[in-house]
């Protein structure tokens, strides 16, 4: 008589039970749970999967972006009105020895004529928000990406943008995006996010990782990553898309 042999899982001193980074067959399929999410968020953001790093939400988001990016000696201009994980790194980049500006508002716009006179030669990033979380503005991102040289950077933080604004990155004309899984969808459908987000950033673009690990997220964003926080995440932008 044929008995088939009973699998056992041993794999419990793991941080999660089937852990994407574990070969074994739990691993495989939380694996594969993360990418198809991963694929998800890259088709609504018309962007290749490569470019969806997942983070922990919308600051670490913004702290990888800006003190990723920043360099002693590089210029960076950012609005004032934006979410504190912006105004706060900047100011910490400010303390390692990068100068930084405020982008000139009029109108409830960027003025992007006094903007043009604020560039520098060594001027790197421009970091602002889609959509104003105090006001509800909605930003002339495109404007802006105009404005500046092809050589710097726009970081665009949409972290209110998916109930209201197309959120491809061209969309926006961002080099680089922020979604948080937390600001997705009215309460019904919210995606219980809280503890994932999404920075969205070609590779060809240098940002240097803020701290070592098990090198996840192509190196820039070391930890175990969350499936299931992935998987709904990805859902709720495709409804918050749909319900526009």
């Amino acid at each position: 008589m044929f008995w088939r042999k009973r699998r056992t899982y041993l794999d419990y001193a793991a941080g999660v039970s089937g852990n994407p980074s574990s070969p074994h067959e739990e691993g495989r399929i939380a694996k594969k749970m993360l990418e198809d999410a991963r694929t998800d968020i890259a088709r609504l953001l018309e962007v290749q999967s490569d470019d969806v790093i997942f983070t922990s939400g919308a600051t670490e988001a913004n702290a990888l972006a800006i003190l990723g990016i920043a360099k002693r000696g590089d210029h960076m201009l950012y609005l004032p009105s934006a979410h504190a994980s912006v105004v706060e790194n900047m100011k910490l980049a400010e303390e390692r020895g990068v100068e930084i500006d405020v982008l000139p508002i009029k109108d409830w716009r960027v003025d992007c004529g006094k903007l043009r006179e604020l560039l520098r030669p060594n001027t790197k990033l421009v970091s602002m928000d889609a959509v104003c979380g105090e006001t509800g503005v909605i930003w002339n991102t495109r404007e802006v990406k105009q404005t500046v040289e092809a050589n710097i950077l726009l970081h665009v933080d949409a972290s209110q943008a998916p109930l209201t604004e197309k959120i491809t990155r061209a969309h926006f004309g961002a080099d680089i995006l922020t979604l948080s899984g937390s600001k997705v969808g009215p309460t019904h459908y919210r995606c219980g996010g809280r503890g994932i987000g999404a920075l969205i950033a070609h590779r060809t673009i240098p940002i240097a990782t803020l701290y070592k690990g098990g090198g996840q997220e192509r190196g820039l964003r070391s930890g175990s990553e969350s499936p299931e926080l992935a998987r709904m995440f990805a859902a709720c932008l495709r409804q918050a898309g749909f319900g526009r």
